[in-house]
């Protein structure tokens, strides 16, 4: 549902209605930092930091961040360090307590489980991200885009103060070779961590054999899965086979993208089903079919004058200053570099990126910041745009309207 759509604000009402609410994890330290220097509306940024185990934590990014009575409109935000595999300790402290922050303030006033959802491919992030969820009291992690099956061991190790790593996909590594990043919960504290507990781990797959694989080769237990269908929004996996589009440039899933249902209930795990499912008899029928519930997220877009028309995306200077969905690569010198195919096309190549994986590509990170209005004004003074990543769903989004309406 992307970074700041599912936010605290919709997991707390989710709860407060009786199911799972589910916060995004995507891009947290970014998002507490923005909603400061915007003034905190409502207070609800410092009320949470105000909770926080480590108080001279908080009190630093207040007064990094905050600005009383919000920025100037036509000012940029302040930057904050990009994901590296060794964060700063300032880094670091904003990554553990922007996802303390999200999930205090969605678990607040309910006594409902509240999840979290992070992306496999983000990795640099993920471990002290996980950790500031825990010490909120997180009773779900999520995670997809990828094959996250090192993630329940580091639930384990991090529910035992114990220091974890987590490998990283770099690129030109010669056989044998690995690059990871490390979180060391006592070195954060320096000292007493307080107890916290293991949150259950929902892998988010499309396909019985990768829930198979996890269930039977993850470093820990897996606690069930959320098996999305072609039409779900976000980080689907590619169809099986030749890859064809649609007139609109959409990818084409046939009958070999089905998921065998029969195959993951064989497994004895709980699981969800994704994937235009927002309807009382698909959920009905999902239930049939063996799942203890489904996943609704496209239900809650609107959006107009965003990146997906040709025109305003050909009108934005590409940058990448945000930096989460950056490759990394290793150089000819044996460092670690990072590219993304939707930065200036002359830097991606001078990185060694091929010139076919810029084609079409826009800058999500920004453009899903600009979705909940906290979007960066650049140095030649625009104001970065809207960019939806939504579900086949979002067409019957109509139904929900009142007459005359054009928003619900």
């Amino acid at each position: 549902m992307g970074a700041g759509v599912s936010s605290w604000t919709l997991a707390n009402a989710v709860c407060k209605a009786g199911q799972l609410g589910v916060v995004s994890g995507t891009a947290l330290d970014v998002l507490l930092a923005r909603r400061l220097q915007v003034g905190d509306p409502g207070g609800h940024m410092r009320r949470a930091l105000s909770h926080f185990p480590i108080p001279d934590v908080a009190q630093r990014i207040i007064d990094r961040y905050f600005v009383e009575g919000g920025k100037d409109k036509d000012k940029p935000f302040k930057p904050k360090p990009v994901p590296s595999m060794k964060p700063s300790k300032l880094l670091e402290e904003l990554l553990v307590a922007s996802n303390f922050v999200e999930v205090y303030l969605a678990r607040e006033g309910h006594d409902r489980p509240v999840g979290i959802n992070y992306l496999e491919k983000i990795q640099a992030p993920n471990l002290p991200s996980i950790f500031g969820a825990m010490l909120a009291g997180v009773s779900y992690i999520l995670m997809g885009a990828g094959i996250p099956k090192a993630i329940p061991g580091i639930l384990d190790k991090l529910a035992n103060k114990e220091p974890v790593d987590l490998r990283i996909d770099v690129q030109g590594t010669d056989p044998g070779e690995s690059f990871s990043t490390t979180f060391d919960p006592k070195a954060f504290f320096d000292g007493e961590v307080p107890d916290i507990n293991r949150p259950d781990f929902l892998a988010i797959v499309s396909s019985a054999t990768l829930a198979s694989m996890l269930a039977r080769k993850s470093s820990g237990k897996v606690n069930g899965f959320i098996i999305e269908g072609p039409t779900a929004g976000g980080h689907n996996a590619p169809p099986r086979g030749k890859m064809q589009l649609s007139i609109e440039g959409e990818p084409i899933y046939g009958d070999r993208d089905d998921c065998d249902l029969k195959a993951i209930s064989d497994l004895g795990l709980p699981f969800w089903l994704a994937g235009s499912y927002a309807e009382p008899e698909r959920i009905a029928e999902a239930i049939e079919m063996g799942a203890v519930g489904v996943q609704i997220g496209t239900a809650f877009l609107t959006m107009e004058d965003t990146q997906s028309e040709q025109d305003v995306y050909l009108q934005r200077t590409r940058i990448c200053d945000l930096g989460y969905l950056r490759h990394a690569y290793k150089k000819d010198n044996g460092k670690i570099g990072w590219r993304c195919p939707s930065e200036p096309i002359d830097d991606y190549l001078k990185k060694g990126g091929k010139i076919e994986d810029t084609v079409g590509r826009k800058c999500v990170c920004n453009g899903l910041l600009s979705n909940i209005d906290l979007g960066q004004i650049q140095q030649d003074g625009r104001l970065e745009k809207p960019l939806i990543t939504s579900g086949d769903d979002v067409a019957d989004v109509a139904r929900f309207l009142k007459p005359g309406a054009t928003s619900y």
